[in-house]
């Protein structure tokens, strides 16, 4: 069984992920943002609250190099075989079908 975090507890989660990953490297908090681009206050921040700009966030991993895991996110599903794929036009069909607004 798995829990479910709120969007507050994942912030602070992967704020804290940022800070190993910075230090593990052996950057300040100010070297960390003057890579990234970002004013130090605004990376404090983050590290102490898990709150940032989504692209200020884009701009910290790209300064750590982890670029690839933002890439990774929302990918569409991988299909293991053409049933898989009919099966998946067949439910988007209906989807979009059952969206239609008559008029």
């Amino acid at each position: 069984m798995f829990e479910l975090a709120t969007p507050h507890e994942t912030a602070k989660a992967i704020a804290e992920r940022v800070r190993q990953m910075r230090v593990s490297r052996g950057l300040t908090q100010e070297e960390l943002a003057q890579r990234a681009g970002i004013a130090f206050p605004t990376y404090r921040h983050f590290e102490q609250t898990g709150r940032i700009a989504f692209e200020r966030l884009l701009q910290v991993a790209s300064a750590l190099e982890c670029m690839d895991a933002f890439n990774d996110l929302f990918q569409p599903d991988a299909y293991q075989s053409l049933d898989e794929i009919e099966s998946s036009d067949d439910s988007n069909k209906e989807m979009i079908q059952s969206k239609r607004v008559r008029k």
